[in-house]
């Protein structure tokens, strides 16, 4: 059993790289996962970033351990991730790994008139954060200003962000699930908690 949410507080406190690999608010802080009140060292629960690399590696290798010791199968926990982070108590993340990965996603999907229409005319200079901040207001407020609808209708590509993180999670999933089958061969086990996604 993978839960996909955090890399468990015992691992952050011993490792600077993973502790960087985080999801974040508008403002830069670290999501703690809500329901998991464990703290070592001063350390909590972070929600860890699919999009991160090093966050990406840490579940690989869980899961090569996993596998090295005998498990057959594997069921992902909080699959939903930063999809279903949107949805609930902290409305997405916006981590340097998530807003790079964002913008190459819009930047394939439309083309420079397209995103000019919609008043971007230079997409490495703008700031998504930003934006969302100019509407929600506070890393607070954010998740009922998501629920509202106002996000959608005032910031350019605020759909396309829900669908980004969306398409991003089922990817890694996919992903998850041919390194199981990799490693336990093909009649491996592999569930999710997908809930939303």
């Amino acid at each position: 059993n993978l839960d996909m949410c955090s890399a468990q507080p015992w691992n952050l406190a011993k490792d600077a790289k993973l502790r960087e690999a985080i999801a974040r608010d508008v403002d830069g802080k670290g999501l703690v996962v809500p329901w998991f009140p464990a703290v070592v060292d001063g350390v909590p629960a972070y929600w860890g970033c699919l999009n991160n690399p090093v966050y990406q590696e840490n579940v690989r290798q869980r899961v090569r351990d996993a596998a090295a010791a005998g498990c057959k199968g594997l069921h992902v926990d909080c699959a939903n991730m930063t999809a279903g982070n949107i949805l609930c108590s902290y409305g997405g993340c916006y981590c340097p790994s998530c807003m790079e990965a964002v913008k190459k996603y819009v930047r394939n999907k439309y083309s420079r008139q397209q995103l000019s229409d919609m008043g971007i005319n230079d997409l490495d200079a703008w700031d998504f954060v930003t934006e969302v901040k100019r509407v929600a207001g506070t890393a607070q407020e954010l998740p009922k200003v998501i629920a509202s609808g106002r996000l959608e209708q005032q910031v350019p590509l605020f759909r396309d962000f829900r669908s980004f993180v969306a398409q991003s999670n089922r990817v890694w999933l996919e992903e998850l699930a041919t390194l199981t089958k990799q490693l336990g061969g093909r009649d491996a086990g592999y569930s999710v908690n997908a809930m939303s996604i």
